[in-house]
């Protein structure tokens, strides 16, 4: 039996149950130390293993470096493995386990690029004012542009495994940014493997996540739908799955109110979606569609999502094992190739919409391919995959 720690004190609500799950409570034991806010959003992902989990709460009125000095003195009682869920406080300065160590990185240019560049410092200085200079240390150090590299280098040293969320990162922390220490792919989220009666006769197609600018490109697929054939609509239903943000996201809400008034079913929402609902969706749906956009910025640091930056898209994929269409910049890993279809443009997305849509043959054959390849990804096979992390 091994001695586990899981560690996850901002964010990454449903990823940690799954990572606690991943360390086989039922065999091993395992801890989570987390907040009360974060506790209470995860109890029902971890269903049956909430009672074979020791859960370390943090109290409201102690800081996080007190936290983190608990965490400490936990790992001296022969602890096997700690793991980082996201590394997301300042606080991990003072993290001195006496214990192997991993955690996830979700942004590689963000965590391991060289930022000491005269350049890089030039830009930082310009970018942010004074008050920025006082105020960002302790609430936003990942951003702050005077000590985010120093901070992030520091606790890069105590860290001894890296695990990243996309196939092809592993060799490339390798091959491109020189990392000597063990690189491990896990996915955030298993093949669930959970059936559901569809409730209607069309192909339904979901596009999973908040309306937001900055990672997707609606517009494109919008035009896609208006240009399907009026002979075909009335057997097609397209969800928007997330709320609008700001003015980006209640534009395309217009757009959808008009869609909406052709034969084509049109699902969306105007405020936060439940997880019950979220899940529901997708296992009613047939084909993910995943306009993301490649850029993303944190500050002056540049993100590629698939190059250096995960998505979503690829967890809901593997989750429910949905054949999934994304742009033709799409960095799609090799073994996961059955599940992807890339389009170019507007143009060749409403094709593959009434190919899919029109062709029962074709649809069935590409369903199949995916269920293939996704069942390699069962709880049961990550959980192998985890204790590989054993040999840090």
């Amino acid at each position: 039996m091994k001695k586990i720690c899981v560690v996850e004190l901002k964010s990454g609500n449903h990823s940690v149950a799954e990572l606690c799950k991943y360390a086989n409570p039922k065999i091993n034991e395992v801890l989570l130390f987390t907040t009360s806010f974060l506790l209470s959003n995860i109890k029902n992902d971890l269903g049956q293993d909430l009672k074979f989990i020791k859960i370390v709460v943090k109290d409201d009125n102690k800081s996080f470096y007190s936290f983190v000095q608990l965490i400490n003195r936990t790992c001296y009682q022969n602890v096997d493995l700690l793991i980082l869920n996201t590394v997301s406080r300042w606080e991990f300065l003072f993290l001195k386990p006496n214990c192997p160590t991993a955690a996830y990185f979700y942004s590689l240019n963000f965590w391991f690029r060289d930022l000491k560049s005269s350049i890089g410092i030039f830009k930082n200085f310009f970018q942010f004012n004074y008050l920025n200079f006082l105020s960002w240390f302790p609430n936003r150090w990942h951003a702050n542009p005077y000590f985010g590299y120093m901070i992030r280098k520091k606790i890069l040293k105590k860290i001894d495994g890296i695990i990243v969320e996309y196939p092809p990162f592993v060799d490339l922390l390798k091959d491109n940014y020189n990392v000597s220490k063990p690189v491990y792919f896990l996915p955030k989220r298993s093949y669930s493997n959970t059936t559901t009666t569809k409730l209607i006769n069309k192909t339904v197609y979901v596009i999973p996540g908040m309306i937001s600018q900055v990672r997707r490109e609606y517009d494109l697929v919008l035009d896609a739908f208006q240009n399907i054939p009026k002979e075909i609509q009335s057997s097609i239903k397209l969800i928007i799955l997330g709320r609008p943000i700001k003015k980006y996201g209640l534009k395309i809400i217009e757009r959808l109110k008009k869609l909406d008034k052709s034969a084509i079913e049109i699902e969306y929402f105007t405020k936060f979606i439940s997880h019950e609902k979220f899940s529901q969706s997708l296992l009613q749906a047939d084909v993910i569609i995943a306009p993301i956009k490649l850029n993303y910025y944190s500050g002056i640091i540049n993100e590629k999502f698939t190059y250096t930056k995960g998505t979503g898209t690829f967890h809901d994929m593997l989750r429910y094992s949905k054949l999934t269409l994304v742009p033709s910049v799409y960095n799609v890993s090799k073994e996961f190739e059955d599940c992807f279809i890339k389009y170019r443009d507007s143009s060749e997305l409403s094709s593959l919409i009434v190919e899919l849509s029109t062709n029962e043959n074709q649809i069935s054959k590409q369903k199949e391919l995916t269920s293939e390849t996704i069942k390699k990804y069962s709880l049961i096979n990550v959980q192998l995959m985890f204790e590989k992390l054993y040999e840090i």
